[in-house]
């Protein structure tokens, strides 16, 4: 079993106009696998490390978050599951969903390869091509 120890992530002093947007807490979420440290800190941290430990070939099994006070806070059967999954919220709905991670690079190359227009060849670049 994966266990993450999740903290909030020391904030540095906000800008007069971060303060009026009401900036999102940090976590940071640190765990060992294979005798080294890997950590992540973001809204998201424990999935951003799960797809860190994914990446790095971390076989599929139970995980566990747990907090400084050494509580456990949330868990799953799943380390790979986790590291599809994000989290949505809404300041409208005054909720927090679970939702299907997408990697938005893979989402922005696919876009750009697909909007490439496809060219022909004309038959005089094929014969030269074929000189």
């Amino acid at each position: 079993m994966i266990t993450f120890a999740v903290q909030q992530a020391p904030t540095p002093k906000p800008a007069p106009a971060a303060v009026k947007r009401s900036r999102p807490q940090l976590d940071h979420a640190a765990c060992y696998w294979q005798g080294e440290e890997r950590s992540a800190t973001s809204t998201k941290a424990t999935m951003d490390l799960a797809r860190i430990l994914v990446a790095a070939g971390c076989p599929d099994q139970p995980w566990q978050a747990v907090g400084t006070d050494g509580q456990r806070r949330f868990f799953g059967n799943s380390l790979h599951r986790l590291a599809t999954r994000t989290i949505e919220e809404s300041s409208e709905r005054g909720s927090v969903t679970e939702a299907v991670w997408m990697d938005v690079s893979q989402l922005w190359s696919r876009d750009s390869a697909a909007s490439k227009p496809e060219v022909e060849e004309t038959d005089a670049e094929s014969e030269a091509a074929a000189e």
